[in-house]
């Protein structure tokens, strides 16, 4: 049996509980012949199977990043698409890869802000993760600009999460930067459980 007869969209499935399962699967007992059969068919004209396909790999990238690791540029090329389901689907498996192929995802770093700059709430934030683990695999001189950039105008809802996120990887001589950066924004902040949150990584970098 071919690896797509297991997807979702295949079965004749509204949701993706077999993508899942199959990623399951696939990350507890690698298939590598499986994941590149995946791969190839990210260019499929059928949308539905596009998706599956993206899917699976992502939900294998976030249990076992090793797996998709060398496919970095099958993903990259998706971050342009014209399907915002393969924008942020790509985003999510990069971000996977960000763990375990840092470099390879570094050499499509503009593409990934790009495709952050739209109202993909999802997009954005899995761009927070992947600059955030470039900038512990040592490419904060780049990347962690830009990180304080995104939190600068962050949503509100977002804010807090971002400035977590970026607490993990400030490198110390940043340290300033980032807390200055939090303590302005905080102003714009009303709901308390986000102050909270906020107030709590001043703590961890004073």
């Amino acid at each position: 049996m071919s690896i797509l007869e297991r997807l979702s969209s295949s079965r004749g499935e509204r949701g993706n509980v077999a993508d899942i399962a199959l990623a399951e699967e696939l990350s507890q007992r690698p298939n590598t012949t499986a994941i590149r059969e995946l791969v190839e068919h990210l260019n499929v004209r059928d949308r539905r199977l596009q998706s599956d396909c993206m899917k699976t790999l992502y939900e294998i990238g976030e249990r076992a990043p090793e797996l998709i690791a060398e496919y970095v540029k099958d993903f990259a090329s998706h971050l342009a698409s014209k399907n915002p389901r393969m924008i942020w689907g790509a985003m999510c498996a990069l971000d996977g890869c960000a763990s375990a192929n840092p470099n390879g995802v570094y050499a499509h770093l503009d593409a990934i802000v790009k495709a952050a700059e739209g109202e993909s709430v999802i997009a954005r934030d899995h761009c927070v993760n992947i600059l955030a683990k470039l900038t512990n695999a040592g490419h904060a001189k780049k990347c962690f600009p830009i990180l304080l950039e995104i939190i600068r105008h962050a949503p509100i809802n977002q804010l807090p999460a971002y400035c977590e996120r970026a607490a993990t990887a400030v490198p110390e001589k940043e340290n300033g930067a980032l807390a200055a950066l939090i303590n302005l924004r905080l102003a714009e902040v009303e709901q308390k459980p986000k102050r909270v949150r906020m107030e709590r990584v001043l703590r961890k970098l004073s």
